[in-house]
């Protein structure tokens, strides 16, 4: 797994951008994120499942446990969704650059 960091955007050779804008696109990176992951991960649950995950506190060391023992290529998901949005970055940077300039 990586960060999504200024290291990331700088790697990308998005680091030219405003510290702000930076900050936008990073967020905005990590909560496409967290909605691709919810959506694979949630693709293979029954609703049983999902309202059990539902109850949990998604930052909490239950909900990490939960998800080893339900899904346990969870860590798996992360990385390629990780590596897709990487690869959609990276294709869009000259429109990104361009949008914010």
């Amino acid at each position: 797994m990586f960060r999504f960091d200024h290291a990331f955007l700088k790697n990308l050779g998005l680091d030219s951008m405003q510290d702000e804008e930076q900050q936008s696109l990073l967020e905005h990176i990590y909560k496409e994120l967290e909605l691709r992951v919810g959506i694979r991960l949630s693709e293979e649950m029954s609703d049983e499942l999902l309202n059990e995950f539902g109850k949990l506190d998604t930052n909490s060391p239950d909900a990490l446990s939960w998800l080893k023992n339900t899904r346990p290529n969870f860590k798996e998901v992360i990385v390629e969704e990780q590596r897709k949005l990487r690869d959609e970055v990276l294709a869009e940077k000259d429109r990104i650059l361009s949008s914010n300039q």
